[in-house]
């Protein structure tokens, strides 16, 4: 078990450590929690975590359900809207998302439907997306490879 440390202490922490915020925006963002889920799910999405200029993001979400992958597809498919000019400035986002990561533990084969969709119309968007979905069956990962661009179904 990790513990909260005060805002305070942690200011001060990376002071007597050196530690200055980087000098350049954030490019990479990860996650690996095995316990959590779709109220991660949820806030991904509702953060815009896709589309607010990281370009690789790596989400491993233990308890994530096939409702919470339809989320994170939703957010996903929304990159292909998201990319006119005019949509990037009213969102006061820029999408560079080329590699996108999924682990989700609990999803099976409505989750991995959702994604190998929302994948197909991001278009050339992103480069890779690999996904390992725990509860999908050998059949669904096989038609979506057979089928779709997902890499790592």
């Amino acid at each position: 078990r990790g513990f909260k440390m005060p805002s305070e202490a942690a200011s001060d922490a990376a002071e007597v450590g050196g530690c200055k915020p980087p000098a350049r925006p954030l490019r990479k963002f990860g996650l690996v929690n095995a316990m959590v889920g779709l109220d991660v799910a949820r806030a991904a999405a509702a953060s815009n975590l896709f589309a607010c200029g990281l370009t690789e993001v790596t989400l491993v979400l233990g308890r994530v359900c096939d409702e919470g992958c339809s989320i994170l597809a939703n957010s996903l498919a929304a990159l292909s809207e998201e990319t006119s000019d005019a949509a990037q400035a009213a969102s006061g986002f820029t999408s560079r998302l080329s590699t996108l990561r999924l682990a989700l533990g609990a999803a099976g084969d409505a989750g991995l439907s959702s994604l190998d969709a929302a994948w197909a119309k991001s278009g050339p968007l992103l480069e890779h997306l690999d996904i390992a979905i725990g509860d999908a069956t050998e059949e669904r990962i096989a038609r979506v490879l057979a089928g779709g661009k997902s890499a790592g179904a």
